[in-house]
């Protein structure tokens, strides 16, 4: 999860502009007026213009005059497949991700369900599930941050790699926790973990420039964890 999603605060809408310097006005959404939990994780909008609300107890869809909530359902694989949102992303054909802290799940508006993506490791089923961010790429790969490493899947899901940290390759991800994953506009990939920043220029040679603490550099990094 990525803390300055943690908005453990009502939703704000913004409802108007600076007029001669006054303060903004907002509108609160709590509750009160009928939203299901208070403590948000996640705030993402999609190309119809509802907004999606994750919580640490399911998944929001507001419209801006109806809350409507999608939650894990036992024995309902097409369900959430948990309740704890900690990351969301629209991709470029529109469909949202959510990462929770038992796996992948990507809506199908159509079907009005979700996919799953749940690594079924027995020993580390936890650190590989806890899904911290989630990006599509320009190139339509979906890259998710966990505690055991950084996962890629291609698309049409044909293949998924997994990156750890290699003491004897400077090129890997430099930690097993990889909280935060930003692409710019360039289509490099930026991923900040518990040991430093790591640039990846997603040429499909799988070589992190990773940046790690320089505290006599005025310019470097000042600290070893980045999200």
């Amino acid at each position: 999860m990525n803390p300055k999603s943690s908005l453990i605060l009502s939703i704000l809408i913004l409802t108007s502009q600076l007029v001669s310097g006054q303060e903004l006005l907002f509108d609160q959404l709590t509750i009160k007026e009928g939203l299901p939990y208070d403590h948000i994780t996640e705030l993402v909008q999609d190309k119809q213009g509802f907004l999606w609300i994750g919580t640490n107890d399911g998944l929001i869809r507001y419209d801006g005059r109806i809350f409507r909530e999608f939650r894990y359902v036992q024995n309902d694989v097409f369900s959430l497949s948990n309740n704890n949102i900690r990351s969301l992303y629209i991709d470029n054909s529109g469909c949202l991700w959510a990462g929770t802290s038992s796996g992948l799940n990507v809506y199908s508006p159509e079907k009005e369900s979700f996919q799953r993506f749940i690594r079924n490791d027995t020993e580390e089923y936890m650190v590989n599930n806890y899904i911290l961010d989630v990006l599509v790429d320009q190139l339509d790969q979906v890259w998710h941050c966990t505690y055991n490493g950084l996962y890629m899947m291609e698309p049409d899901i044909k293949a998924i790699h997994h990156f750890q940290p290699d003491p004897g390759d400077q090129y890997s991800i430099p930690d097993l926790v990889v909280w935060e994953v930003f692409e710019d506009m360039r289509g490099r990939l930026w991923f900040g973990t518990n040991n430093g920043l790591a640039v990846y220029n997603n040429d499909g040679t799988f070589r992190f420039i990773c940046h790690k603490p320089d505290y006599e550099n005025h310019s470097g990094l000042k600290t070893d964890k980045v999200w």
